[in-house]
């Protein structure tokens, strides 16, 4: 195939994959592509689902060094992902990171080993403990690929790597990872009664049932008040949600978290009833929300449940290139909001 033809069938996969929500999220997930002295990758803030209709691939120069160049002859305002590093430590010509909800069910869990083994037994694959993205995950990555030759990776606390020669092998081997942890969720469990639409000041009520039953169901709430469990959701949500038992507590309990100096409140979680998003919150959150629900309904009373430590998320909030990526899906004034 030609460069051309290889970029095509790159771009009709990823948003293809980037339109599945239980794989893709948001700006989350990336893909790369090797073609001579160039890798071509999504870049940082992009949406995998626009993929076929907008440019957010950009050109690396091959080798990659600590700070990834964008190729000499190539104008673009666009920054490569950050998880270029990792994509640059496999020798795959074709590298696909996603979010699976089902890979991430299994991943943050304490025995994800145990269970993984069961799943993927006669696959070549690896169980990669978390790291922060960028370059101590690439180096973990390069390592565990060096010592197994493997071309499938299950990222602690972050998601699923898949890698091959050509786009069409990466893509059946991604559909065979997922069917293989494909995890029956539990319905989303209504709020008894009329659901509350009841909305405050910077907050709004969302609609969507799946992520109402976080406040509703016991396992989801549980999963979900027990602390961040992978990147996005801290980059994108936070620290932690807002939990009251009713919305007349809402007030009362944001002055507490200013007059604290605690971190910015981005949702809010009314136990048994609602759940509401900052109206300021990053483009993409709704799509994260609906992401830690699918994540939560798949896991079942019980599991052990391993979240990011205090460390980890500190790491995350504080790391240059997430506020750049928090940047480009910062919304509109209000005003001009359609």
């Amino acid at each position: 195939m030609m460069v051309d033809d290889n970029l095509s069938a790159l771009r009709a996969s990823a948003a293809e994959w980037g339109r599945d929500p239980t794989l893709v999220q948001g700006a989350g997930g990336n893909v790369s592509i090797k073609l001579d002295d160039v890798m071509w990758i999504k870049a940082s803030g992009t949406w995998l689902a626009d993929a076929a209709g907008q440019d957010i691939l950009v050109p690396v120069a091959l080798p990659v060094g600590d700070v990834p160049r964008v190729k000499d002859g190539y104008a673009t305002a666009l920054r490569p992902s950050i998880e270029t590093l990792v994509h640059a430590a496999l020798p795959h010509r074709v590298v696909v990171h996603v979010h699976s909800v089902d890979a991430i069910a299994h991943a943050v869990r304490c025995d994800a080993e145990a269970v993984l083994s069961q799943r993927l037994s006669g696959l070549a694959w690896v169980f990669v403990p978390y790291c922060k993205p960028g370059p101590k995950l690439a180096a973990a990555v390069q390592h565990a690929h060096a010592a197994t030759s493997v071309d499938i990776f299950i990222l602690a606390n972050h998601g699923l790597i898949v890698a091959a020669d050509d786009v069409g092998q990466a893509d059946t081997l991604l559909r065979e990872v997922v069917s293989r942890l494909s995890i029956g969720p539990r319905p989303p469990v209504a709020p008894p009664g009329t659901p509350s639409a009841t909305s405050i000041a910077g907050f709004r009520a969302v609609s969507d049932p799946h992520v109402i039953s976080l406040a509703v169901d016991p396992t989801s709430l549980a999963v979900v008040t027990g602390g961040p469990l992978y990147p996005d959701h801290v980059v994108f949500l936070g620290r932690a949600p807002l939990v009251v038992d009713s919305h007349d507590e809402i007030d009362a309990a944001l002055a507490d978290v200013c007059r604290n100096h605690r971190s910015p409140i981005r949702w809010i979680i009314v136990r048994g009833s609602a759940v509401l998003l900052a109206h300021d919150a990053l483009r993409g959150s709704e799509a994260m929300l609906r992401c830690l629900a699918d994540v939560a309904t798949r896991i079942p009373p019980g599991a052990p449940i391993a979240p990011l430590c205090a460390a980890d998320v500190d790491a995350l909030i504080d790391w240059d290139a997430e506020r750049y990526r928090q940047a480009m899906a910062t919304p509109a004034p209000r005003s001009t909001m359609l």
